[in-house]
């Protein structure tokens, strides 16, 4: 019995000094916080004794006029809070105030919201800053001098906000530097479905077009429309334009880039759109030039020797005009059971598009600038040769078109004879008009044959839908938008969601008729 009550005692002793040592554990734990607690007090009470001593303020009068604006806004914040304090009775309008030498007053005039001035003013003015390409900036120093004639800029900012926001912008994810805008969006919100639906079906013209905005920057644009608009005049505002993003036209940067543009159009395609409570079937239409044609639908360049988008024909075989007719061949399901194989006949890749080579149509543009620009080369060749430049550069003056030849010299020492550099319109314009006959000679067939005979009116109207050339101005007026400096933060920003910002206000615009009606002047 001894050796247990010996063991009973030892463990309370030892219950008894654990306790001892825990009690005096937390009293130490108490009185070391009380010290950090009067370490921090004392710690507080010599920064306020030695600030004073160490930032010595500056008089009033002797800052800078940018920090004499910063400490009246802090003074009219202090005094706004405590002015909240005022019964609801009191209105104050202005506090005087003088600091040595200086007063000033702060005036607290009640802010007036965009939504008490007329909306409609906002949005035109909004329309007009966008168009003129008016910078934030630019448009407060117009403000400070109209006054209240024109909205504030905070009311501007306020509602680009919210046009911005009408259509969400995706950006790309990872490396690619571009955004896009949802198809079915963009058809939901805009007002000409219903005016260009042939019956339950909507005829939509995909585009796209690679662009050099800078030196090192090239920049891609993809764009629908609907070709069977005729009751408008066809203009770059009609072109909705779906991604744009910054990089090179090719195949593998198309595919990486815009899988998601690619994928809800051929789900569009398979499955239509509901708008307005209407099913409508999607019936998609390619026109764009060769190059990205070619990109698209996964076939050789123009260089190869399978060149051609829509038939199997070889260069061997350009010039054989036996063949009285090249009929369209090629069909999706045979390119992608062509991919990979030896005799590929010019398919590379598979298409990135569900539209039917039946579907693909070339651009009129560049086919009437091509041929066209040929045909002007061949007769400034002929004026070179016969030694009556002057005379041609007369007789195409003579048609209000400014032309003219100058000789180029390289780093060896060879001159070479170039001319001007022409667009469509002054190309047709010296096609048609364009007498040869009265400055070159020598010519073994004279007789010319209008080009009228080659065109009826309703191959006309077919043709129109497929020019290309809003798509062209679309890209111009939006490489004009990047040169002109509109983006904001440097080179570190996105200018590619700003300019689809833009896309979306123009939208809006148009959606609302925002556009102001001009009176028609006429010449006295």
């Amino acid at each position: 019995m001894l050796p247990q009550v010996r063991e009973i005692g030892l463990c309370d002793s030892r219950d008894s000094r654990i306790e001892g040592l825990e009690n005096q554990l937390s009293e130490l734990k108490h009185r070391l916080s009380d010290v950090v607690k009067e370490r921090d007090g004392m710690r507080k009470e010599l920064g306020k004794e030695k600030k004073p001593f160490l930032q010595p303020r500056k008089p009033f009068c002797d800052l800078e006029p940018k920090a004499q604006f910063h400490k009246k806004s802090e003074i009219k914040k202090w005094l706004e809070k405590q002015f909240e304090k005022l019964p609801t009775d009191w209105k104050v309008v202005e506090v005087q105030l003088e600091v040595g030498m200086v007063s000033f007053a702060l005036h607290f005039n009640e802010r007036v919201e965009p939504e008490e001035i007329d909306h409609k003013k906002i949005q035109r003015a909004l329309k007009a800053k966008d168009d003129g390409d008016v910078s934030d900036s630019a448009y407060h120093e117009l403000k400070m001098v109209a006054g209240s004639s024109l909205p504030s800029l905070y009311g501007i900012q306020k509602e680009r906000k919210a046009q911005n926001a009408i259509i969400p912008i995706t950006e790309f994810e990872g490396n690619a530097k571009g955004c896009s805008r949802s198809i079915k969006d963009i058809l939901s919100y805009s007002s000409d479905v219903i005016g260009n639906a042939g019956g339950n079906v909507i005829t939509l013209r995909f585009s796209g077009d690679g662009r050099k905005t800078t030196k090192k920057l090239g920049s891609v644009m993809t764009t629908f429309c609907f070709p069977a608009e005729n009751s408008v005049k066809r203009s770059p505002e009609r072109e909705y334009c779906i991604s744009i993003y910054d990089g090179k036209e090719s195949y593998d940067i198309l595919k990486a880039t815009l899988r998601g543009v690619f994928d809800e159009m051929k789900a569009l395609g398979r499955t239509g759109i509901l708008v307005n409570g209407l099913e409508y079937t999607i019936d998609w239409v390619m026109c764009a030039d060769w190059k990205f044609m070619a990109c698209i639908l996964g076939i050789n360049s123009p260089c190869a020797l399978y060149f051609c988008i829509w038939c199997e024909c070889s260069k061997r075989m350009i010039r054989d005009f036996s063949i009285p007719q090249w009929p369209i061949t090629r069909t999706l399901n045979q390119c992608r059971a062509r991919v990979g194989c030896p005799n590929a006949k010019g398919v590379q890749c598979l298409p990135l598009v569900d539209i039917e080579f039946t579907k693909v149509i070339p651009d009129t543009l560049h086919l009437k600038l091509r041929i066209m620009g040929k045909l002007l080369n061949q007769v400034a060749c002929w004026a070179i040769e016969q030694n009556v430049k002057k005379a041609m550069e007369e007789a195409i003056e003579a048609l209000g078109v400014r032309f003219c030849f100058y000789d180029v010299q390289d780093d060896s020492g060879k001159t070479t004879t170039k001319w001007s550099s022409l667009d469509c319109d002054d190309l047709e314009t010296i096609i048609r008009g364009l007498d040869i006959h009265a400055f070159l000679g020598d010519m073994e067939n004279k007789s010319i044959t209008s080009l009228d005979c080659l065109t009826k009116a309703q191959l006309v109207e077919e043709c129109r839908k497929f020019h290309l050339r809003s798509t062209g101005t679309k890209d111009h007026m939006q490489n004009k938008t990047f040169h002109r400096g509109s983006q904001k933060g440097g080179k570190n920003s996105n200018y590619t969601v700003q300019i689809m910002e833009r896309e979306n206000r123009k939208m809006f615009s148009r959606a609302n008729n925002l556009e102001r009606v001009k009176r028609k002047y006429q010449k006295q």
